[in-house]
């Protein structure tokens, strides 16, 4: 993933449609680097993450990390209507595995739940407005 900083940008250009984004920098002497990102059908999504240390059993909010320790469960929202949406979970706890399940009768990745067995190891899940996937 690269971080691109405006202020190091001299021009910003975008085509009417959206499809393509040039980056332009001024390298002196009348040189300029320019870099293209093809965009068609693209989505950017800029969302904050809410982070959440829980112990006990605990169902999930969107956009959220949930920190989890003492062999607990986590459920994750209804997919229905949130595609786009993203949980993640990391195992903070010394012991103990941590177990993921799905509301109504959606499934992560085709299972009706999922398990991180290894302490600080995590699960990033999305919606796909149906069902979560892990990514």
């Amino acid at each position: 993933m690269a971080t691109i900083k405006t202020s190091q940008l001299d021009q910003i250009t975008t085509l009417s449609n959206g499809d393509l984004l040039a980056l332009s920098k001024d390298l002196g002497g009348g040189s300029y680097q320019s870099k293209n990102i093809q965009m068609s059908n693209a989505r950017i999504y800029m969302t904050s993450l809410t982070v959440t240390s829980k112990s006990t059993n605990y169902s999930s909010n969107v956009n959220e990390v949930v920190l989890a320790s003492n062999g607990i469960t986590i459920t994750l929202p209804d997919a229905s209507s949130i595609s786009g949406s993203r949980v993640i979970v990391k195992n903070v706890g010394a012991t103990g595995s941590i177990t993921i399940n799905t509301s109504l009768s959606q499934t992560i990745d085709g299972d009706s739940s999922k398990t991180i067995s290894s302490s600080l190891n995590s699960l990033t899940f999305i919606s796909d407005g149906s069902n979560w996937y892990i990514i």
